[in-house]
């Protein structure tokens, strides 16, 4: 029996068989450790790659049509029919100079006179005829019984 504090004497045969298991027990714990480690230890080495590149320049804002771009002449048209007060007749029609077209396809309805308690201007405008190969006949102010009557506009 052995007392704590005091070296034992082993036979030399011994001393080689206990480092022997000392050595493999060393080997069958740490080198799984070490291997577990590693394999850790590697995988923190992958680093994911980005690559910044600058934005593009802005570009010019998005072009829309305009709000008349409609398969119909614009909304602001006179009633069919509507009459100006007796002796009220429309001032002749200003000359207007047609921007050019939005997009292909498009066709210019010329400005008109309407009646709101005196004679108003709507300037002319752009749309997207109702089918291909139609033209906009513009309506017009025609002088009935001392009164003016606005005839509308029509593809044709």
């Amino acid at each position: 029996m052995e007392t704590p504090g005091r070296a034992v004497e082993r036979p030399p045969s011994l001393n080689i068989e206990v480092e022997r298991l000392t050595n493999m027990k060393a080997r069958t714990l740490i080198l799984p450790a070490v291997a577990a480690l590693s394999l850790l230890g590697l995988s923190a080495c992958v680093v994911e790659r980005r690559v910044y590149e600058p934005a593009p320049p802005p570009g010019p804002p998005p072009t829309s049509p305009p709000e008349t771009a409609v398969a119909q002449p614009p909304a602001a048209q006179p009633a069919e029919g509507q009459a100006a007060p007796e002796g009220a007749t429309p001032p002749a029609a200003p000359q207007e100079v047609a921007a050019p077209a939005p997009a292909p396809n498009y066709a210019w309805t010329p400005g008109y006179y309407t009646w709101n308690g005196g004679w108003v201007w709507v300037p002319g405008a752009w749309v997207l005829p109702p089918r291909p190969h139609v033209v906009w006949m513009p309506g017009r102010w025609v002088v009935r019984r001392h009164h003016a009557v606005w005839v509308g506009g029509y593809w044709r």
